[in-house]
């Protein structure tokens, strides 16, 4: 079997400050140590820091010291507020990508536009981007949302760190019509634009591709799409178990690809079975 390998696999620089931070935390602060929620979307991740001590908390009432770890996609301001009132040590994980994106939006705001976000509604992300952008502020990725939008004066837009760069162009297409006064702030990330062009490069020479990553992860989620419309057989999978390898195995050539949160230890997993065939 013919395999082609992307260059760019596992945590990214975002990811890795992430994961280093809790680990840090785990051995020097204040315990218990605390993630309210997933601090990036991979299970195994999680799964290992459980492993290893950390506390899962659904809300900060179910803690009342110790040290509160941030999700890498931003934490509300609120959430930090009501730490500091309960004296927690705060270790803040956004990825400093995600922090530009933040900063992005409010100089927006406090230029006098309304705030296009376009990416997913219910995505921590956004939500978080959307506080500091403003009550007025509007998170979308639907093209006839856009379009039925009232005439505005002036509108600045951003976007999901994670998007498509070609789905995100042709809307603000359509939103340059909505106004007239216009700002586009730039904050896709290019770690992830560069493996989705990459995947589209491995898709013109293979007849299928694995790609590793959550299904809670948006980025992994944009190469999965990717590789549904090309109609290249997909192999969407977490870990090496998930793998289906009867059907592999009648394919005579496959890419390897991953999320920017798959561990580097599932991926040579993946990779030295693909690689043995």
């Amino acid at each position: 079997m013919k395999t082609i390998i992307a260059k760019k696999l596992g945590f990214c620089f975002g990811v890795k400050r992430s994961i280093e931070i809790a680990r840090k935390s785990l051995k020097e602060d204040p315990r218990p140590v605390n993630f309210l929620g997933n601090i990036v979307h991979n299970r195994q991740v999680m799964d290992k820091f459980r492993k290893d001590g950390i506390n899962f908390i659904n809300d900060l009432e179910d803690t009342e010291k110790g040290t509160l770890i941030t999700k890498a996609h931003g934490v509300s301001q609120k959430i930090i507020d009501q730490a500091r009132e309960k004296k927690l040590t705060i270790k803040n994980t956004t990825c400093p990508i995600v922090q530009n994106a933040q900063k992005k939006a409010r100089e927006l705001k406090e230029k006098g536009y309304k705030v296009i976000i376009i990416g997913e509604k219910n995505h921590p992300e956004t939500r978080v981007i959307k506080e500091l952008a403003g009550s007025e502020a509007l998170i979308t990725e639907s093209e006839e949302e856009i379009k039925e939008m009232p005439y505005c004066s002036r509108i600045g837009a951003v976007a999901q760190t994670t998007k498509k760069r070609g789905m995100v162009e042709k809307l603000l297409e359509i939103l340059k019509t909505k106004c007239d006064d216009f700002e586009w702030a730039d904050t896709i990330c290019n770690e992830v634009a560069d493996r989705q062009k990459e995947l589209k490069n491995i898709l013109k020479k293979v007849e299928g591709v694995v790609v590793v990553g959550s299904r809670e992860s948006a980025n992994t989620t944009r190469l999965a799409e990717i590789a549904r419309e090309a109609n290249k057989k997909l192999f969407w999978v977490d870990c090496l178990e998930e793998l289906n390898r009867a059907e592999i195995k009648k394919l005579d050539s496959v890419g390897l690809v991953s999320g920017t949160s798959a561990p580097d230890w599932e991926i040579e997993k993946i990779k030295d079975f693909l690689e043995s065939l």
